[in-house]
């Protein structure tokens, strides 16, 4: 090329071929090089290594349009160094030796000007290249060397670590080592990630370049300017120290130890004693010194035996299942061999089979197996399992795995309840003859209160809401929220209070768990895990901030102010939600009385009240009162408020309903109105939040949030005559002497609830768990179907039924099909899984990628917006359920045989709850043969 500047491309191709390849290269030099025009004021700058080391200089290629003055900067957050340099063709090289506080990275930025003369205008652009540097000296070498590579069960082993750095020893670096299960690992495709990246983070380049020629001179001067259930396997001594000690310690994470520091060599020992489980352990260690040097390094080691039990259980069982308690045995001793097996089970199984017997001859680890049919027994809630193996002829050469298993109940626990006053004319009041008939027919437990109060019915929803069973953040502020505004009602129901004895800390894990999922502008999803921001449950969260605040709970650094930051865009109608959002919002924002007043939205909205409900309009008032502004304007909305609200749909916006806005505008109007309200029309609000608080369990979280907030406000001063404690035989009985309950027990003992009369009202509450078996889980449908059916993808013969069974391995597909007669919003669909089935993945588009799935399947109408997967249920949430029929499925795994009570799955609207259904109980069966 004659040394000629400029960008050069070089081709390859094979003789008598068509392959090609090709690669350009930009020589930069002192001559003129014609460059292709990018942008009108940028040009592109290269540079001639991916990496630096300190010392080095980098060399720049210029692909200016022209020669010049050039300032060089070199810059992150700030600008580190900087000088000038003539450029004298627009292909020069600029050259730059590389320092240690460019690491990790900096930005090289060149500001180019040509000055003007006669024939010429002044121009200038700017360039910018980013240059990263390395530095071996901060990377630490962690070589991890195990005692030994095969560990039996509970024996203590050893290893030694290793650390240095370019060869030499590193003395007094601190260290961390763990081992976690490799199948665990592997499972969620965990790998250690680069450790120096961590520590030493790329920095961004915050420096801004601006046009300068407005303010154009002749010259310039440089100036200095980041447990896998239980496991199962081996054993190894002698059978009289086993029976003493069978496997049972099932870890997912064999240990983790932290404190260790190198010695003058370079070297520290750790020391541990290996789990239960037979399986692989990789060992990580990471460490850094004073100096903030940083490495890491692995290893691993298995834990193994000569003889080996794996338990094939299910993790839990149902009363009334029959199972197959099975094992799977394995030796690596001899060949031939034949194995002495037994299982003795706990008190809930009975044992259909002998539990003992041989099996083989088995050669080195191929494995044989053992099965035994049990039948689980009612009134349990836990089994213990033990597997015994021996190898004849060799006493020595064991194995003992002991399980234990959960036992539930083998349909769903419907909450329900009854209250009333106890009747005056009796002097003995017993429970049981006025409880509900179905109570005494049921297996389940229940709990009662008796208060002077008579507004204790009204507090059933209290229970519900602080115990609500799903996990969008509508509904954890809403729990913590009544934690906080209604801890005084706790008083008049003594068991609840004693459950949640320690909801300070609740609530501070609460805040916690907020703060980890608010995204960067303050704005929490409505799921966790989401990035769609929902701006009604961030001010909800707002406001929970103030109340724990004020109480001086520990909030975590910074919470508070993005909150307050999302809280004063949704108030100024920065994010586009509409008045009856941003309503709430400004009434959120009255209440902490801040020396900044948004009272032009305030003003803004009162202006547009038209379009706002009457429960916004109820918000708005209560912000003008709390800031003490615009008096005459209250009066007016509470004028437009007076009366109850119209019924209307449920809005998933901003979770309206009309029971909510009746009591929203009962709080408002008992604080603004005047002395005619009050006398007037407030009997009748009072009426009709009364009734509505009869029937709490059909209320969502916002409605028992609200009703119970202007229930309280109701509530006159304690003047009622307080229980003896020498007369009343109650578990527990409330601080103010005006409440006595009993704890949960079982629904057998209605007859136990006794108490005395004494000429005093007495109030009485009662909530049970009733299970809905066989007997009492016909369907319902209340507005809403589900019907549950399964397809085996692995034989579509087998169907789960006694003459077709489902074997151990089958891939089965459970499709829930979902009819409804109206569009809802915010729908929860339960299932609690037969002990037999393990939900594989909930993602249906997934599950098509890798299985052929039947016809129609994958054309699912249902978005699933969020999912819950425990051992025992599936829980599927649908932000939106439209009318007719809607369909989604899961994909599951056979795991265990025998026969397994499957209990109904339920659908439920959210905030809606009394539209329901209840599909059908079922039984599934699988063969194991």
């Amino acid at each position: 090329v004659n040394g000629k500047p400029g960008r050069y491309v070089a081709v390859c191709h094979l003789k008598g071929n068509s392959l090609r390849c090709s690669d350009s290269v930009l020589l930069a030099g002192e001559a003129r090089a014609r460059y292709p025009i990018r942008s009108s004021d940028g040009f592109n700058i290269s540079t001639d290594k991916e990496t630096y080391r300190p010392g080095e200089t980098a060399t720049l290629a210029m692909e200016a349009p022209f020669g010049g003055k050039a300032w060089v900067s070199i810059e992150t957050d700030e600008v580190i160094d900087q000088f000038v340099v003539d450029l004298k063709n627009n292909a020069s090289k600029i050259e730059i030796p590389i320092r240690e506080n460019y690491f990790p990275n900096a930005f090289v930025t060149v500001y180019l000007i040509r000055p003007g003369d006669k024939e010429k205008i002044p121009a200038e652009r700017f360039g910018r290249a980013e240059i990263n540097v390395i530095r071996e000296e901060l990377n630490l070498d962690i070589n991890v060397v195990m005692e030994k590579s095969q560990i039996e069960p509970r024996e203590t082993s050893s290893g030694t670590i290793l650390v240095t750095s370019n060869g030499k020893p590193i003395a007094n670096a601190d260290l961390t080592v763990m081992a976690v299960d490799e199948a665990v690992l592997k499972l969620g495709d965990w790998k250690l990630p680069p450790i120096i990246p961590r520590f030493y983070q790329e920095r961004r380049h915050n420096v801004a370049t601006y046009h300068a020629l407005d303010n154009h001179i002749e010259g310039f001067e440089e100036e200095d300017v980041t447990e896998k259930g239980f496991l199962i396997g081996g054993g190894g001594m002698d059978m009289q120290q086993q029976k003493k000690q069978p496997r049972s310690n099932f870890l997912a994470r064999a240990f983790w130890m932290t404190g260790l520091r190198t010695d003058d060599q370079g070297r520290v020992a750790f020391k541990f004693k290996a789990p239960d489980n037979l399986t692989s352990f990789r060992v990580t260690a990471v460490g850094q010194t004073k100096d903030h040097k940083f490495g890491k390094g692995q290893a691993h080691f298995e834990v193994s035996k000569g003889l080996m039990i794996e338990p094939a259980l299910p993790r839990f069982i149902r009363n009334g299942d029959e199972i197959v308690l099975r094992a799977i045995l394995r030796q690596k001793v001899m060949d031939n061999a034949k194995v002495l097996i037994n299982c003795k089970s706990g008190e809930g199984i009975t044992n259909l089979e002998k539990e003992q017997y041989e099996i083989g001859p088995l050669n080195k680890n191929v494995p044989g197996t053992f099965d035994l049919r049990a039948k689980v027994k009612k009134g349990m809630s836990e089994v213990t399992v033990l597997f015994e193996a021996s190898i004849l002829g060799n006493t020595k050469i064991t194995d003992e795995v002991e399980i234990t298993l959960p036992i539930l109940r083998p349909g769903i626990m419907q909450s329900t309840g009854t209250y009333g006053k106890v009747p005056e004319d009796v002097p003995e009041f017993v429970f049981s003859k006025t409880a509900p008939k179905i109570w005494e027919k049921s297996e389940g437990d229940f709990g009662i209160t008796f208060s002077r109060s008579p507004f204790l019915p009204k507090f059933q929803g209290l229970p519900e809401l602080l115990e609500y069973p799903h996990g969008c953040f509508e509904q954890r502020t809403s729990k913590l929220l009544g934690y906080i505004q209604l801890a005084d009602l706790l008083q008049y129901l003594p068991a609840l209070g004693q459950k949640h004895i320690n909801y300070r800390s609740t609530i501070e894990e609460g805040i916690k768990y907020i703060a980890q999922n608010l995204n960067s502008g303050g704005f929490l999803p409505y799921w966790s895990g989401s990035s769609s921001p929902n701006s009604y449950v961030t001010v909800q969260a707002a406001w929970l901030i103030n109340e724990c605040k004020k109480l001086n709970y520990n909030i975590p650094t910074g919470l508070e102010k993005k909150l307050l930051m999302a809280l004063d865009s949704i108030v100024q109608g920065r994010t586009n939600d509409e008045g009856d959002l941003r309503a709430f919002a400004v009434f959120i924002d009255s209440k902490f009385l801040s020396n900044k007043k948004p009272v032009s939205s305030i003003e803004e909205l009162y202006l547009n009240r038209n379009l706002l409900r009457e429960e916004s309009r109820a918000f708005l008032a209560l912000a003008m009162h709390a800031h003490g502004i615009m008096p005459e304007e209250i009066q007016l909305l509470a004028s437009e408020i007076g009366d109850l609200s119209p019924k209307e749909v449920f809005d998933p916006e901003n979770f309206y309903s009309t029971n909510r806005s009746d009591a929203v505008k009962y709080i408002a109007l008992s604080t603004v109105s005047d002395v005619q309200w009050k006398e007037k029309k407030e009997p009748h609000f009072r009426n009709q939040l009364l009734s509505v608080m009869d029937d709490s369990r059909n209320l969502s979280t916002q409605e028992n949030l609200w009703l119970l907030m202007s229930i309280r406000s109701m509530m006159e001063k304690d003047n009622y005559e307080p229980f003896k404690k020498e007369l009343v035989k109650a578990d527990l009985i409330s601080k103010n002497l005006l409440s006595v309950a009993w704890k949960k027990q079982p629904l057998t003992s209605l007859g136990t609830i006794k108490i005395k009369n004494d000429n005093h009202p007495i109030y009485y509450l009662a909530n049970a768990s009733v299970l809905r078996n066989e007997e009492n889980s016909k369907r319902e449908d209340r507005g809403i179907r589900i019907e549950r059916v399964i397809q085996n993808l692995t034989n579509p013969n087998r169907a789960g039924t006694p003459e077709n069974p489902l074997m151990i391995g089958d891939e089965v597909l459970i499709t829930y099909r979902l009819l409804s007669e109206r569009d809802h919003f915010f729908v929860a669909v339960t299932d609690e899984l037969a002990a037999s089935l393990e939900v594989v993945n909930f993602n249906l588009a997934q599950v098509a990628a890798f299985y052929s799935l039947p016809q129609g399947t994958e054309k699912k109408r249902l978005y699933l917006d969020h999912s819950e997967l425990r051992d025992s249920s599936a829980r599927l949430y649908f932000n939106r359920l439209s009318k007719g029929d809607n369909t989604y499925s899961l994909l599951a795994r056979v795991t265990s045989a025998g026969q397994f009570s499957w209990p109904a799955c339920t659908i439920t609207p959210m905030y809606e709850p009394r539209f329901n259904g209840l599909g059908n109980k079922t039984t599934l069966f699988v063969d194991h043969k």
